[in-house]
């Protein structure tokens, strides 16, 4: 597992042998401004785009930041490019109003690009996505 990224509000890995990339967003994002989630997701897709996975894996069980309707917009249009398909299994958080801004971004007017789902068990993610049990805890270690 490479780590491609980390700040004090996320960390991007990488997996090559799964072709996954993994985002990892941490309590501290209670902190962000919107300046600082743009920043992260910019991070994300240029990883994305260079290194091409198939799959990601995004722990989001601690993005405490809430998405609001008009940076869910800027997601549409800035980080879904239409040019990466990937199978994107998303960990979610337990806060209602979270769960419902993550899922209000993938399900935009670009969501269709990924094969999402949600989960709440690291288990059925693993499996979903095809990946060795353990990897997605080892991860979250």
């Amino acid at each position: 597992m490479n780590k491609l990224h980390s700040s004090k509000f996320h960390e991007v890995l990488l997996d090559s042998s799964y072709s996954l990339i993994v985002s990892k967003w941490f309590a501290t994002s209670i902190d962000m401004k919107d300046d600082d989630y743009r920043n992260e997701m910019l991070t994300l897709r240029d990883q994305i785009k260079e290194f091409r996975p198939e799959k990601m894996l995004s722990f989001c069980e601690d993005l405490k930041y809430l998405i609001s309707p008009d940076i869910q917009e800027w997601v549409n249009n800035e980080i879904f490019d239409g040019k990466t398909k990937m199978q994107v299994a998303i960990l979610m958080s337990e806060d209602l109003f979270s769960q419902v801004a993550i899922e209000q971004t993938f399900e935009g007017e670009k969501g269709f690009l990924f094969k999402t789902k949600f989960f709440t068990k690291y288990k059925v993610a693993e499996e979903w996505l095809g990946l060795s049990e353990g990897v997605s805890k080892k991860i979250k270690e």
